[in-house]
């Protein structure tokens, strides 16, 4: 549901009294709405008010929607270090071949890694 006012946002030409502005603000102060939920409507918000002008609450909007996203995602630099390592202990290895063939031979072997350019070798 709040994703669609993320999505109506981006399209819609908006003034500072427009009531989809007065909605949104109304939604995103439901205690029972999912991290996701705020964050679509952190961002269409931030977009409303970069559309009237209002810079300073656009840019509020946009650091709390930010924070959403990263407090949603689970990230480790170490995890991600150990991938990289792995990866390019991997390339490092092979003969010289062409791009294509180490993309196919790495994600066979890293699928556990969630290689996400398997599709696309193939």
């Amino acid at each position: 549901m709040c994703e669609t006012h993320h999505s109506l946002a981006n399209i819609n030409k908006y003034s500072p009294s427009d009531e989809h502005i007065e909605e949104m603000e109304a939604l995103l102060k439901n205690t029972a709405l999912n991290s996701i939920d705020k964050m679509h409507l952190s961002f269409g918000l931030a977009r409303a008010y970069e559309n009237t002008n209002q810079f300073e609450k656009s840019f509020q909007y946009l650091v709390k929607g930010n924070a959403l996203i990263r407090s949603a995602k689970e990230y480790s630099t170490a995890n991600s270090g150990y991938i990289f390592t792995q990866i390019k202990q991997f390339f490092d290895g092979l003969p010289d071949t062409s791009l294509t063939q180490k993309n196919n031979m790495m994600c066979c072997r890293f699928s556990s890694l969630e290689c996400h350019g398997q599709a696309q070798a193939r």
